[in-house]
C-alpha cells in the first residue's frame, strides 16, 4: 500500500509522522507512541492512520503487531483492514456524523465584524444586528457560544484621568 513503508514502521517516534499529540507508553519492554485520544478511549482515525494500518498488514504484519506498534486496539486494526479488503478504500466517513453547525465560517466572520464595529454592544444588540442580515436567524445563546469560541471576552471599561484638561 502506498501509505506504508519500512521507514514509518521502523520510526521510533510515530507521533512526529502523524502530527497529533502523542504519549509514549512502556508496554512489555517496548516503547510505543499512543495518541492522547486513544488513551482517553476515543478512536477516530485519520486517513493517514488508516493507510498505515492497511500498509503494515499488506507488508505481512499480524493484527496484534500492528495494534501494539501504533497503539490502536486489535478490534480497530482488524475492522479497518477488513473494510479495506471488502471495499478497497480506507476512507473515514465518521466525521460526517452528528448535527451540522448552524453558523458557517462565513457567519462567524460576519459576527466578528459586528462585534468589532461596536465593542460595547450587549449580546441582545449583537443578536439583533446579526439576525437582520442575510443568514439564518440564530438564538442569543448560539451567538454567545460562538463569541466565546472565537475568543472574545467581556471587559468593563475603567474610568481613567483625562490626558488633557477639559474646557
Amino acid at each position: 500500500h502506498a501509505y506504508a513503508n519500512k521507514e514509518i514502521w521502523n520510526q521510533s517516534e510515530y507521533g512526529a509522522a502523524v502530527g497529533n499529540a502523542y504519549i509514549r507508553q512502556q508496554v512489555s519492554g517496548t516503547v510505543r507512541s499512543v495518541s492522547a485520544a486513544t488513551v482517553a478511549g476515543y478512536q477516530d482515525l485519520s486517513d493517514f492512520e488508516r493507510g498505515v494500518i492497511v500498509g503494515a498488514r499488506e507488508m505481512g504484519r499480524s493484527i496484534s503487531e500492528v495494534a501494539m506498534k501504533f497503539g490502536f486496539s486489535r478490534t480497530t486494526t482488524s475492522r479497518v483492514y477488513r473494510e479495506y479488503r471488502e471495499s478497497g478504500e480506507t476512507s473515514n466517513l465518521r466525521y460526517r456524523c452528528g448535527r451540522k453547525k448552524i453558523m458557517q465560517e462565513r457567519d462567524r466572520r460576519r459576527l466578528t465584524r459586528i462585534i468589532k464595529r461596536d465593542r460595547r454592544a450587549t449580546l441582545p444588540q449583537i443578536a439583533v444586528d446579526f439576525n437582520a442580515g442575510p443568514s439564518t436567524s440564530v438564538s442569543v445563546r448560539t451567538i454567545q457560544r460562538n463569541i466565546i469560541d472565537m475568543g472574545f471576552r467581556s471587559r468593563r471599561p475603567t474610568r481613567v484621568p483625562l490626558m488633557t484638561a477639559r474646557y
